[in-house]
């Protein structure tokens, strides 16, 4: 039986390594090279150069909703419309705490290569912030989050009960502030109860015909050339299997198939949930909560520790009141995610659309 189960990670793995391969120019944006930096003399080059840190960034089935438009001492974040999820996300809360991220992502690279920064908010239209740099000495640290950010992935496995470290959990709750709150659950009744609402919010979404069809769209196999969208292998499918997932999710609802597998993932194998809480429920709040989740995403990934975002819950119906009820909070939770150990790699980055291909000209 061993044997088996080795051999079948074994052809796991492998599966999962040819599909990258026959895909690779889709997945090219994780290959950035820190140093590339010193070889660019104009100051517009340099500001651009940002931006394949951006691209980076999580975002809401993979969609990838921004673009950019730089100059020599700035950097436009727009919203991108044509990769909004209208019904997913209809008020786009999913979408402005992707933002959020790739604004983190530009702050924390800007930093390492020695730029003081400072972001407007609601710049107009589809502009959502304008980032400000000024000069000032380049970081030397190497242990800096720059180089956790092509490192940073969700990985839905089974987490060990290992404990995180106390500094680590410090760090969580020093990104605090009168508007923004982070409840780190600890307690095994607590994690079953949010479990329970997490599930119930799933399956709601899952009975949704048209949900099923949008999410379709982003599911992808392990071998698509499509640089948007989730492979199939960080779901779990194997090669085979992700071939014919989006066409299985459109037509069939299979919560009651996935329960089983989700139930136990989040009440025996979640040691830590967290959930991030806004005092108001805005654009703003929410890109807020895209820059704090981002500085925590990167500082945990430097530790080697994981995580995977679980929307339904804060997304569908008033299931948030149900968290709210649970953790005893008046704030309105915008952010659920599992954190702890993995037990496995699920076999790496999902695809992105390079930094050229995102840049505005203006």
């Amino acid at each position: 039986m061993k044997k088996e189960k080795k051999f079948l990670n074994l052809l796991k793995r492998y599966l999962v390594y040819k599909s990258k391969s026959m895909s690779k120019a889709n997945y090219g944006a994780w290959e950035v090279n820190i140093d590339d930096f010193k070889k660019i003399s104009d100051e517009e080059g340099k500001i651009s150069f940002l931006i394949n840190f951006a691209v980076l960034a999580p975002s809401s089935h993979n969609s990838q909703p921004w673009s950019f438009a730089t100059g020599k001492d700035y950097v436009k974040i727009y919203k991108e419309e044509t990769r909004r999820l209208p019904i997913g996300d209809a008020n786009d809360r999913q979408l402005f705490i992707s933002l959020g991220c790739a604004i983190e992502n530009i702050i924390t690279s800007a930093d390492y290569f020695g730029y003081v920064t400072r972001v407007d908010y609601n710049c107009g239209n589809n502009c959502v912030a304008i980032i400000h740099f000024t000069p000032k000495i380049a970081s030397t640290k190497s242990d800096h989050l720059i180089f956790s950010i092509p490192k940073r992935l969700v990985n839905r496995s089974k987490y060990q009960e290992k404990q995180v470290d106390q500094q680590f959990l410090d760090f969580i709750k020093n990104q605090e502030d009168q508007n923004l709150k982070i409840s780190v659950i600890t307690d095994k009744g607590l994690i079953n109860k949010l479990a329970d609402v997490a599930l119930s919010a799933t399956a709601e979404s899952m009975a949704n015909p048209t949900f099923r069809k949008e999410l379709s769209h982003y599911v992808i196999s392990n071998t698509s050339n499509k640089k948007f969208g989730m492979p199939g292998f960080g779901i779990g499918f194997p090669t085979p299997i992700s071939y014919l997932a989006p066409l299985m999710l459109g037509m069939f609802n299979m919560s009651k198939m996935s329960k089983k597998q989700d139930e136990p993932l989040l009440k025996k194998f979640t040691p830590y949930v967290v959930v991030i809480s806004t005092k108001e429920d805005e654009q703003g709040d929410w890109i807020a909560v895209g820059r704090a989740f981002q500085k925590i995403s990167l500082t945990a990934t430097s530790r080697g520790i994981s995580f995977a975002v679980w929307a339904a819950p804060i997304q569908i119906g008033e299931h948030y009141k149900d968290l709210q009820k649970i953790l005893s909070i008046n704030f309105r939770p915008q952010m659920f995610f599992r954190m702890g150990y993995a037990t496995q790699d699920m076999g790496g980055h999902s695809p992105r659309f390079t930094a050229d291909e995102v840049i505005r000209h203006e």
